[in-house]
């Protein structure tokens, strides 16, 4: 939850407001898929998995950090 937290607090104002607005249309939905999901996140950010990948890598290093490993 923290990682998925920390992504979309990294991404979302990378959004257009066109995009915000399908993002709140997707979350509205009981019934989105992981699929429509992922075509959103790739098609609204350009380079979604290195962006993706930078957020992780930042984590990681605080959580290790944070346990002092």
């Amino acid at each position: 939850a923290q990682v998925e937290e920390r992504i979309g607090l990294t991404l979302l104002p990378k959004l257009s407001d066109a995009q915000m607005e399908a993002f709140a249309a997707l979350a509205e939905k009981d019934t989105t898929s992981p699929e429509e999901w992922k075509k959103f996140w790739y098609d609204a950010i350009p380079n979604f998995e290195k962006e993706v990948r930078i957020i992780l890598t930042g984590f990681a290093d605080e959580a290790r950090g944070i346990l002092g490993a």
